[in-house]
């Protein structure tokens, strides 16, 4: 009997996997793709107050309403001045944060009363306007996977 092995294009694929090792190193094509997807979210989080990504937030308090209107400022759940959705929607937006480096993504808000949204308070609901739906969570890692595999995000 006798056994040969023949090189079938093993430098090409030694080519691949260092490329997909090289993709894995810097992240910054599909933390982009996230980092607008995102914005896109709380977009939809804000239009539909909480619905898209849960239940809907707690409505206002009709005294609360009356003053929003009665100040012109009733854009919404959570609008008053709209610098926080602005801030999770819109690059560069006062109090927005988007840091996109090789190996780490951050994303989010520096208005400082956000916080108290997000926990409530002893006189206001929580809000909890930065959650991502398990769908989009899922997404996301389908794409990088993606983009690790294929160097492409489509």
């Amino acid at each position: 009997m006798r056994l040969e092995v023949e090189d079938f294009g093993f430098e090409g694929v030694m080519r691949s996997v260092r490329a997909i090792g090289d993709r894995a190193q810097d992240m910054r094509v599909p933390f982009n793709w996230i980092a607008t997807d995102f914005e896109r979210i709380m977009a939809s989080n804000f239009a539909s107050e909480g619905q898209y990504s849960g239940p809907m937030w707690r409505p206002l308090t009709f005294k609360w309403q009356m003053h929003k209107i009665d100040v012109g400022k009733d854009h919404g759940i959570l609008q008053y001045n709209r610098d926080l959705v602005r801030s999770l929607t819109v690059r560069h937006a006062k109090g927005s944060v988007r840091t996109i480096r090789r190996d780490e993504m951050i994303l989010g808000t520096r208005i400082p009363y956000a916080r108290f949204h997000t926990t409530g308070t002893e006189h206001m609901p929580r809000r909890n306007f930065m959650r991502i739906p398990v769908w989009d969570r899922r997404r996301w890692v389908k794409a990088i996977e993606h983009y690790i595999m294929t160097g492409s995000m489509t």
